[in-house]
């Protein structure tokens, strides 16, 4: 059963947690008035910010609440490549995954898809590991 995925802004711009596990999630998204675009079409801005929520939410499950707590991650660069658009009314599916994990460094890659399994965006993200000095 689909949960809030537990961050406060991929909970305010609709997203749920449909799975997740150790290197891996999964949100769903139906698209509303509010994702779209000045040209009708849901912002690519959407695609890139649950791509991103995706990729962290499996970093999350890797390393745990305390690894958290001691060193955060954040995104340092995301690569995204778009393929077709999306509209109001689309469900959205969004998967991913840790491709590589270091005490310094976490990559992963997130692709995001109509419900119908059509490909609309794919993207490479970079995590920094934040060691927290004290």
């Amino acid at each position: 059963m689909p949960e809030p995925p537990g961050t406060p802004f991929t909970e305010f711009i609709g997203a749920m947690l449909d799975e997740a596990g150790e290197g891996y999630s999964r949100l769903t998204l139906t698209c509303g008035p509010d994702h779209l675009g000045l040209d009708g079409h849901v912002h690519g801005g959407i695609l890139t910010a649950l791509m991103d929520s995706s990729v962290g939410i499996a970093i999350s499950r890797l390393r745990g609440t305390e690894a958290r707590r001691r060193a955060p991650h954040a995104t340092i660069e995301m690569n995204t490549t778009f393929l077709a658009r999306a509209d109001e009314g689309d469900d959205l599916v969004v998967e991913g995954r840790i491709t590589l994990s270091t005490d310094a460094i976490v990559t992963g890659e997130s692709e995001v898809r109509l419900a119908s399994g059509k490909v609309l965006a794919r993207g490479r993200l970079t995590f920094a590991i934040i060691r927290r000095s004290g």
